[in-house]
């Protein structure tokens, strides 16, 4: 983000669009006979995964569920899972759809949750 606001009005330059034109992974997958194509889409779903829990624990409150008994807490989670199900299904789906067809553009959960 910061990288961002100070590329605000100038143009990269070549070296640096040189550099984040690589795409490298990190992976402990020992098997060499995987290709980039391959774990792209392993990688890809990982990635969206831990999106999908950085907005829960952001945006749902799970942090606030310390110290309580645990009737209470089955409650709590079952409450927070069902509306993470709701706003995703019911709402972030729809309008990620309804995007896409108007302006051909796709909008991420952590900024539909923001």
């Amino acid at each position: 983000m910061k990288a961002k606001k100070e590329m605000k009005g100038h143009a990269p330059s070549h070296e640096l669009l040189q550099l984040i034109s690589w795409t490298i992974f990190l992976t402990t997958i020992v098997d060499p006979a995987l290709t980039f194509k391959e774990i792209l889409p392993l990688y890809s779903l990982r990635w969206r995964i831990e999106n999908i829990f950085k907005t829960w624990k952001s945006y749902f409150n799970f942090q606030k569920v310390h110290n309580v008994p645990e009737i209470q807490l089955r409650v709590l989670l079952q409450a927070r899972l069902i509306m993470i199900t709701l706003a995703y299904e019911r709402l972030f789906l729809p309008l990620l759809a309804q995007l896409y067809r108007t302006s051909g553009k796709v909008v991420s959960l952590i900024k539909f949750m923001r």
